[in-house]
């Protein structure tokens, strides 16, 4: 008895340390933000830096720097400059307002504090002698995996509904730029009508041509952040416009056809896969019970005839 209430004492500090971390996290990035945005405003305010920082609470003047410096360090040392790219690219895509280093530290901090948990089940006896080392890897794996898991099933949800958006949005691009808008305006006109995910990105798309990009740099910028196929041919198709002067019209309204055609193969193809899908759900489920209905009455019938 005593060492199942010293197991639920440490799954509750562990979890109430994970909270208190992720607690912790937000409140020191919103101090950031705050202290970004009064020395972005500094100059407009005329409000002299030295006053400006000691008004500052104690642990945006303190806590804040010495935090970033340490994630930014442990960071460095366990991603390297790849992983951290393709990290905060799926980040951004998935929707999740985290830099690469704090998602990862994070993963590590949970990780670690399950395998913790673990082990300290297993020298309180509660597991058995045979499970004392497997179980507590399991659990770090498993705190570990879990935010891939989300992170994966976010970017996948968002990816979807990009996809699911793009035949109204290439309609919405074609529709302005007949009206007699330029495409950068067009783009602006769509990205302001258009749903939340699909919107946000050909909002990040506006404001690439506004910094100086140009057009093809901000569909090919665009389409590396969603690593969707029908972007990357608009790209390319945009592209090829720009180089031969053919009509921008043209180009969106064929891409938009094309794109409800990919479509409506999509959706045949998974009608298709219907039946084969739930061929093992009928014979394992839905037969059986089917002939409990059906031959049940008739061997009840049989049984009691001979009896």
């Amino acid at each position: 008895m005593n060492g199942q209430v010293w197991a639920l004492i440490a799954a509750g500090a562990v979890a109430s340390g994970i909270l208190g971390f992720r607690q912790f996290a937000a409140e020191l990035r919103t101090m950031r933000r705050q202290s970004r945005l009064i020395r972005r405003l500094g100059g407009t305010l005329q409000v002299r830096p030295m006053e400006d920082e000691l008004e500052l609470p104690f642990a945006q003047r303190i806590l804040v720097p010495v935090r970033d410096r340490l994630v930014q360090t442990l960071g460095n040392r366990l991603l390297p400059a790849k992983a951290q790219e393709e990290l905060a690219r799926r980040l951004r895509m998935a929707g999740v307002d985290r830099s690469p280093v704090e998602f990862g530290l994070m993963r590590i901090v949970t990780a670690v504090g399950l395998m913790a948990a673990g082990f300290v089940l297993s020298a309180l006896g509660i597991l058995p002698p045979s499970d004392s080392i497997l179980v507590p890897i399991a659990m770090g794996a498993v705190g570990f995996l879990i935010f891939g898991v989300r992170l994966n099933t976010a970017y996948k949800k968002r990816q979807e509904a990009i996809e699911r958006n793009l035949p109204e949005a290439f309609d919405l691009l074609s529709v302005c730029v007949e009206a007699g808008l330029s495409f950068e305006a067009a783009l602006r006109r769509s990205a302001v009508h258009l749903p939340d995910a699909t919107g946000q990105e050909f909002q990040r798309a506006v404001a690439d041509l506004q910094v100086g990009m140009t057009r093809l740099e901000a569909l090919r910028a665009l389409a590396d952040r969603t690593r969707l196929e029908d972007l990357t041919r608009f790209a390319i198709l945009m592209g090829q416009a720009d180089r031969t002067g053919a009509s921008i019209s043209g180009v969106l309204h064929a891409q938009a056809e094309r794109v409800k055609e990919r479509r409506v193969f999509r959706a045949r193809e998974q009608a298709a896969a219907v039946p084969v899908k739930i061929l093992f759900p009928m014979v394992m489920f839905i037969f059986p019970a089917l002939f409990v209905v059906i031959l049940g009455p008739g061997m009840l019938s049989i049984l009691h005839a001979g009896l």
